[in-house]
């Protein structure tokens, strides 16, 4: 990288530069941002912080998550380490959060994207795509833990086809008596896992709620 001394911008000209780029541009921002590095940093933090907000959305876009995260929390770092927390910090600090919460989400890390977004809420309490958001996120965690139901659905659902094709093939021709009691027996197999998939959902819906309540109380 060039030192200062060899470049012909001036220092004054960077963020109006970096005004000037596509906000989808983000092969440009990577590129204005490898090429301009040791200027950036030197400019007032409100100008260098929002270039490094456009700098993470390229990153996050261009799905390079490894220096998402290196410069990600290095921005939250020192965003928190300034003065005064001002209403502009928190909105760009907001930005981030967000992101990088969408950045675990992609990389199936849902538990720590959940902590993101209780972040979040605790900062946006009045915010309902946030509120939303975590709700899914912890309802989605909640679904995953209970998995187990489903695999018992799963199970009671190849029980009662076993049955059925048994009583088809086999006791019907052979066992005809049975056939009464066996037609009275498959339609309770079968609505088993239907009832045992309800309730999966119904308990991880509500547990749900249970946490975001507790997490909205804080």
């Amino acid at each position: 990288m060039s030192t200062f001394s060899n470049r012909t911008i001036k220092l004054s000209k960077i963020f109006e530069m970096f005004r000037n780029i596509p906000e989808q541009g983000h092969y440009e921002y990577l590129a204005f941002c490898n090429f301009y590095s040791k200027e950036i940093q030197v400019l007032a933090f409100d100008e260098y912080i929002e270039i490094k907000l456009a700098y993470l959305k390229a990153l996050f876009h261009l799905e390079k998550a490894q220096l998402f995260h290196k410069i990600s929390n290095q921005a939250i770092f020192e965003i928190l380490n300034q003065e005064e927390f001002t209403e502009h910090y928190k909105i760009i600090y907001h930005q981030i959060l967000v992101i990088k919460a969408e950045q675990l989400i992609e990389e199936n890390k849902i538990l720590a994207a959940q902590e993101v977004y209780i972040n979040l809420r605790l900062l946006a309490p009045e915010d309902d795509h946030i509120k939303r958001r975590l709700f899914n996120l912890i309802y989605k965690q909640e679904q995953y833990e209970a998995r187990v139901y489903l695999g018992i659905s799963v199970l009671f659902l190849i029980i009662t086809l076993f049955l059925g094709i048994s009583n088809h093939f086999f006791i019907q021709p052979l066992l005809p008596k049975m056939k009464e009691t066996f037609d009275k027996v498959l339609p309770f197999f079968f609505a088993i896992p239907i009832l045992i998939i309800l309730f999966s959902y119904s308990y991880a819906f509500i547990r749900s709620k249970k946490k975001l309540i507790s997490i909205s109380q804080r």
